[in-house]
């Protein structure tokens, strides 16, 4: 079975939210297979921070939560799942 998973992600630094992401992920048989994802607003951060908080947010297998990278606030929600026999 395989799974799409869209979220809002939004990066704060002390309280103030910096920018927001759009996350797209896909997931076989319960194992990440692919990720994409596209900025939407505020600056857009380097790949290192942006690839750290995928690693947070896939590791974590949570559809919404908060989280730490280097010193950032890292908050994700889930916009949409969709499920493919």
């Amino acid at each position: 079975m395989s799974v799409d998973k869209d979220f809002r992600v939004s990066i704060y630094k002390h309280e103030a939210l910096l920018c927001t992401y759009e996350l797209h992920t896909e997931f076989e048989d319960g194992e990440y297979v692919d990720v994409s994802s596209r900025h939407t607003s505020g600056e857009a951060f380097d790949d290192p921070l942006e690839d750290e908080a995928i690693d947070l947010i896939l590791e974590s297998g949570l559809d919404s939560g908060v989280g730490i990278v280097q010193g950032f606030k890292i908050e994700w929600v889930l916009l949409n799942k969709v499920f493919d026999d």
